[in-house]
């Protein structure tokens, strides 16, 4: 599984055609993935760019405020 630390090119392996991409709201060169579970939860990956820094799971509607990326 996915924990802390991994590496960014494993969220996109494990959840390759399911990503909504965005620059990380708060970190330069980082990204956030979320993949949608289409039940209105779901989880994102926040990344430094190169792994894992945070991990969200939840409502889809929580993950996208508390990263403030509609």
């Amino acid at each position: 599984g996915l924990a802390l630390g991994a590496p960014q090119d494993q969220v996109l392996a494990a959840y390759a055609g399911n990503l909504d991409e965005r620059p990380h709201p708060f970190m330069s060169g980082g990204r956030l993935y979320r993949a949608d579970n289409g039940d209105g939860t779901g989880i994102a990956f926040l990344t430094d760019g190169q792994a894992v820094i945070s991990i969200a799971v939840g409502e889809m509607d929580t993950i996208r405020f508390v990263n403030q990326c509609g």
